[in-house]
């Protein structure tokens, strides 16, 4: 016997398989902005030694005696 819920959606088997496939969706969705985040901290950390390690040769360039 078939439940019919309204047009579009016949059978609850119907509408678990469309809320089972907007679920996959919602968890790819985040899976993607965490994976985003993640590749972004990681550009930003690498920035930074990089920006700190100019920043010491221009310390002890200042720092050494002129010759």
């Amino acid at each position: 016997m078939k439940l019919i819920l309204f047009a579009g959606w016949h059978t609850l088997s119907d509408l678990e398989k469309r809320v089972n496939r907007n679920v996959q969706y919602m968890l790819l969705g985040l899976g993607a902005a965490w994976l985003i985040m993640f590749i972004y901290v990681i550009l930003i950390t690498l920035r930074e030694r990089k920006l700190r390690k100019e920043l010491d040769r221009v310390r002890r360039m200042v720092e050494q005696p002129n010759k």
